[in-house]
């Protein structure tokens, strides 16, 4: 019976890029894109990395379940414990990949004097 619950159980996880259309790698090997919603059981690993890539910008790995809650009471005592369908929101800031260090040239970028 408590296996039947268990299923019906999930956090609901909003992710989110800066900028939006960044492609998601998920742990289960599905490739999708931001804005998405994504639906992590409870009795899933520990950490859920997915791998976020847009070309242009440096790739991010994040743990969706970091700051989910994991707790079970058994008798009055903390076993574990999770929110089942609560909605987190994840955004991942994208950084610009930029050439080596020391290959700047101000040139390219218009802030030349001459």
């Amino acid at each position: 019976m408590l296996w039947l619950w268990l299923m019906g159980c999930a956090y609901v996880v909003q992710l989110e890029s800066r900028p939006d259309g960044a492609v998601v790698r998920l742990p289960s090997g599905r490739v999708t894109s931001t804005p998405e919603t994504l639906k992590i059981r409870p009795y899933s690993p520990k950490a859920y990395w997915v791998e976020v890539s847009l070309p242009g910008y440096r790739p991010a790995r994040v743990d969706l379940r970091k700051d989910l809650a994991t707790e079970w009471r058994f008798f009055g005592k903390s076993v574990l414990h999770f929110t089942p369908k609560v909605k987190a929101r994840f955004e991942v800031v994208l950084i610009p990949e930029h050439p080596p260090a020391g290959a700047w040239d101000p040139a390219a970028e218009g802030l030349s004097d001459g």
